[in-house]
């Protein structure tokens, strides 16, 4: 053994490293050993470790106090909350020593929780007790725990000697040492979040690390968790006010003679209790007023006043409480109570009056992400009563508000918002797109299910992507595929389109349009051109093989009749949407390969006459 290997004794005990009891060990390695003139490790000589205070938990709690004192997290915590609001909550039951509140770096809003840090146990124990009892912050309900703890019983075994097999047997017969075990009084951290569960899945913030080695704390002791999975409370929207209602309600008005008897009583009473439970009294008038939507659903005047009644009375409620925070509490309360407001309105389908609050709130908000979460409200408004002229500047507010700072959630949830949008006024290019961005991070199951959201990507891109990018993004998508299956006609439509099916295509296509489109209120007013555009696609798309195609060849392609495919193409061949010519004599279909540069320069022509026809016009006017 070389000169240099330094024989350590018996150490003094202490409480966070115990060392082994036997002197014959001969220890090598970092800190037992003195490399050239360098000392050794003043810790292992002096026994000079670090150690905690020896208070601990009372009875059989597992709370253990760390080296500055007692920390204590808070979840809930709001995200405009500031470190006094926090600190003057919790004043009541201590003296609070420190705060940390993590901060989105992005935003600059809290990320939803705080740690607090209390002279004594009784205190910070107080501070729990109470967010268990139904403590607020902020109008909103926090929880609380001890944010440090004891490790579960032998989880800190020593870990000597537990290596198996050949390299077991070879680290036994090595003269080298052990790694000293370490003590039970390790003090855990609990973790901030699960870095295990998928997005969305934070059901469990105070998640202890009792499965995790003591030596592998090192490096995730900390006071948050950058896991780009991880939140704290992340705050579900809801579906304020509920499109599912307008869809009956559409299904009922649109497709009421043709519904079954069945399917037209699920309707109404889905919406009769759509209506109950949200207490939309205005809403519930506002149908039985519309000419047009008379005798949809049966008349209720018991239920009226019930509705009523419970509208006067949470409305009184808010003015209540407006008034006392006005008296008592500052801005933010005040704020919190026009949005509680502003929510009201929504909810119960009062339109002029909900729109009218949201723009209070909006106004006196202080925070961007509150303002944004209210714009995207008001487009949520509009869509529920289709009102464009709402929805379309309120697309551009949000938007304006997200290039300001949106976080991440909010950015892919207005994808989908001015996706539907843009899809239920026929531009279904930009829609699909948007749609294909936020294919991957949907969040927005306030506005439509996500087998609804899958539906309308397939459809819409269905008619304008390429056959390549179609394979691609639709067909092979792993979100697609995952609920594909579970939507009637739907992967019939896309599969048989891409393979060149033509007759399963058709067959599928028009069981989608009745199934999908008719019935979406979305879709429903585009239905024709919808399937006209789709058609044209295959049409195209078995041209583009063959330089000429007999007429009835292509009819049994498609499982239509000649004159069906006859008139078809006359109709689309005359409106310039098909390269190509008939031969009537011959009964045959010939392809004109379109000329991109012939086609750009009738294009110039055609644009140069309108505008010299223009310019005539202007120099007439003038002389």
């Amino acid at each position: 053994m070389s000169d240099n290997v330094v024989d350590v004794g018996r150490s003094p005990p202490v409480e966070d490293v115990e060392m082994d009891d036997d002197p014959s060990i001969k220890r090598r390695g970092r800190g037992f050993n003195v490399r050239g003139k360098a000392p050794a490790a003043d810790g292992v000589k002096s026994s000079n470790f670090d150690s905690l205070d020896t208070e601990m938990e009372r009875g059989d709690s597992h709370a253990a106090k760390s080296v500055q004192g007692w920390v204590v997290i808070v979840t809930g915590v709001h995200e405009e909350a500031t470190e006094s609001d926090v600190v003057d909550k919790f004043a009541d039951f201590g003296d609070v020593k420190d705060i940390h509140l993590n901060l989105d770096r992005r935003t600059g809003y809290v990320k939803g929780y705080a740690l607090l840090e209390f002279e004594t146990q009784d205190e910070a124990q107080a501070a729990i007790d109470a967010c268990t009892n139904g403590l607020t912050l902020m109008d909103e309900p926090v929880k609380a725990d001890f944010a440090f703890v004891k490790p579960p019983q032998g989880a800190s075994a020593a870990r000597a000697g537990s290596g198996v097999g050949r390299r077991a047997q070879a680290a036994a017969g090595r003269d080298r040492s052990r790694t000293p075990p370490k003590s039970s009084r390790i003090i855990y951290l609990r973790f901030l979040c699960n870095c295990n569960n998928s997005p969305g899945n934070h059901s469990a913030p105070f998640s202890s690390l009792s499965n995790v080695q003591p030596s592998e704390l090192a490096g995730i002791i900390s006071f948050g968790c950058n896991h780009p999975t991880a939140t704290m409370d992340e705050e579900t929207v809801l579906p304020i006010p509920n499109l599912k209602l307008q869809q009956h309600l559409f299904l009922l008005s649109q497709h009421g003679s043709y519904l079954s008897a069945s399917a037209k009583q699920e309707s109404q009473k889905a919406l009769l209790d759509g209506i109950e439970k949200d207490d939309m009294a205005p809403y519930y008038q506002a149908i039985l007023a519309e000419p047009s939507l008379k005798g949809l659903i049966k008349e209720d005047t018991v239920l009226v006043q019930k509705l009523e009644s419970k509208n006067k009375e949470e409305l009184q409620k808010l003015d209540e409480k407006q008034k006392e925070v006005e008296e008592n509490e500052g801005e933010m309360e005040i704020n919190g109570v026009l949005r509680q407001r502003a929510a009201y309105y929504a909810k119960i389908g009062d339109k002029e009056k909900a729109i009218e609050a949201h723009n209070l709130a909006i106004s006196k908000g202080a925070g961007l992400g509150s303002k944004l979460d209210l714009t995207l409200t008001k487009v949520r408004i509009g869509l529920f009563f289709g009102d464009t002229d709402l929805v379309i500047p309120s697309i551009a507010e949000a938007k304006k508000l997200v290039e300001e700072g949106g976080d991440w959630d909010r950015r892919n949830r207005l994808k989908v918002y001015e996706g539907l949008h843009l899809m239920s006024i026929r531009d279904f290019k930009a829609g699909g797109q948007l749609f294909l961005e936020a294919l991957s991070t949907f969040t927005a199951t306030e506005l439509l299910d996500y087998k609804d959201f899958i539906t309308l990507t397939v459809l819409a891109n269905a008619l304008v992507l390429k056959r390549t990018d179609l394979k691609k993004k639709i067909i092979d998508s792993p979100e697609v595929l995952q609920v594909i299956d579970e939507i009637p006609h739907l992967r019939a439509y896309v599969t048989s389109l891409y393979a060149c099916e033509y007759g399963n295509f058709f067959r599928a296509l028009a069981e989608v349009e009745q199934a999908h489109v008719l019935s979406s209120r979305v879709l429903y007013q585009h239905a024709r051109y919808y399937v006209r555009e789709m058609r044209i696609i295959a049409y195209s798309q078995l041209l583009e093989s063959y330089q000429s195609l007999s007429i009835d060849n292509m009819a049994t392609a498609f499982g239509v009749s000649g004159d069906f495919i006859d008139s078809e193409l006359s109709r689309f061949i005359s409106a310039g949407r098909l390269p190509a010519v008939i031969d009537k004599v011959n009964g045959i279909v010939e392809t004109r390969r379109p000329d991109h540069k012939n086609a750009q320069y009738a294009k110039i022509i055609k644009e140069g006459d309108v505008l010299l026809n223009s310019l005539q016009k202007l120099s007439r006017t003038a002389l």
